[in-house]
């Protein structure tokens, strides 16, 4: 892999997202329930308490999702904290611990929100969220490069052999000297399970393109062929390859290419 960042070939244990995790729910009659949800885990922090991807992962025992919220089986789910967005789903290759393909850049995968999800029909996942933004523990104020507000809606459908996602999200960064930095992103997804011989083939993709405020603008895309093959219960075989490519108002212009396999 020639990811960004990755210039060096290392070997060290990890941990792979293990966690503990609580969810409760009440039933409030009607069809109507209420939900709450915990999840901590060990993470890997920068001195401002944000996660920091580099590491073993055996860091410090953090809260990494909080929400509650009201449902209904017929009309969806409301829920208020933190938790993950619609885009999190939106893609199908098996990479999220070791992965090659980063969704940040083009729509938040998580944060403090207010989101709304309906799966009343089977196979189908309706999401829409908007995240607050990200403030620091020392004045409360949105740092610059945090994220100010962001809205994203997204559909999924995984069901008759089918894998099809979309979502797109608008999202508010905050820049030096007071300007914002505004980036319009969308994540695709599609994929086929080949039932009789365990297979799964997808094709997952992404584009943004981001204003900058007196500044040249940015745009940037992705595509990511993949496969995941069964090898028996619960253990499979995947892989798959990523080229992205970024440029400015036309000029300069950079790609990566990356592949991923594992088990």
């Amino acid at each position: 892999s020639n990811k960004k960042g990755q210039k060096h070939q290392h070997g060290s244990l990890r941990n792979q997202g293990s966690r503990f995790n609580i969810k409760v729910t009440h039933n409030l009659g009607d069809g109507y329930y209420a939900l709450g949800y915990y999840e901590t885990r060990f993470m890997n922090k920068n001195i401002d308490s944000t996660e920091n991807s580099i590491g073993s992962g055996f860091g410090t025992i953090t809260t990494k999702l909080a929400y509650a919220g009201l449902g209904n089986k017929e009309l969806g789910e409301a829920t208020f904290g933190l938790q993950k967005t619609i885009a999190d789903i939106i893609s199908t290759a098996e990479d999220k611990e070791y992965g090659v393909i980063d969704k940040k850049p083009y729509i938040p995968t998580e944060g403090n929100a207010i989101a709304y999800t309906y799966k009343g029909i089977e196979g189908l996942t309706l999401g829409a969220s908007y995240v607050f933004g990200g403030r620091n523990f020392y004045d409360y104020e949105i740092a610059n490069g945090k994220i100010s507000n962001a809205v994203q809606v997204g559909a999924k459908y995984d069901a008759n052999n089918i894998v099809a996602g979309i979502a797109y999200g608008r999202t508010n960064y905050k820049a030096e000297q007071g300007k914002t930095q505004q980036v319009n992103g969308a994540l695709a997804t599609l994929g086929y399970h080949f039932d009789d011989l365990g297979l799964l083939i997808s094709l997952d993709s992404g584009y943004a393109k981001t204003k900058n405020k007196a500044a040249k603008h940015e745009k940037r895309y992705f595509v990511s062929p993949g496969f995941q093959y069964e090898l028996m219960e619960n253990t499979n075989v995947y892989g798959n390859f990523k080229y992205e490519r970024s440029s400015v108002d036309q000029g300069e212009k950079e790609r990566e290419h990356a592949v991923l396999f594992g088990v």
